[in-house]
């Protein structure tokens, strides 16, 4: 009975010794924080508003670039002049040098991974157990 009740004394002061400590050291961590000289401060008060400065001159450069490539955009858009001048300059050429290339038939090797998946391995074998994949290229010409 002794025993245990020094156990008990034992393990409630163990307790209050670690919740003791940990107080301690969350006191000195606020008084390390707080120890900072009023040029530190200032410096710190400095890089904070120079970072702020920094992101608000990149985000007014976005936009300024976004309202000029909106600009461009809508007159090109809407400018009547260039549609007819490039119409007439593309007749003109067109009609100076035609060329007609000869159809030429050729086949194109390659090697890698088409990314076959398994629903295109089960749907493609023939009779014989052989795969024949070209009614997936036949639209390309």
């Amino acid at each position: 009975m002794i025993d245990e009740r020094k156990r008990k004394q034992l393990k409630k002061q163990t307790s209050h010794a670690i919740r003791h400590a940990k107080y301690k050291q969350m006191q000195y961590r606020k008084r390390k924080k707080r120890r900072l000289s009023p040029a530190q401060r200032r410096r710190r008060k400095k890089q904070k508003k120079y970072a702020v400065l920094s992101l608000a001159a990149a985000f007014m450069l976005l936009i300024v670039v976004g309202i000029i490539s909106l600009v461009r955009f809508a007159v090109s858009f809407f400018s009547p002049s260039l549609p007819q001048q490039t119409a007439s300059a593309v007749s003109q050429t067109e009609s100076e040098t035609a060329v007609i290339y000869p159809e030429v038939d050729f086949t194109i090797g390659c090697t890698g991974c088409f990314l076959l998946h398994s629903p295109f391995m089960t749907s493609y074998p023939d009779e014989n157990g052989n795969y024949d994949f070209s009614s997936i290229f036949r639209y390309i010409t």
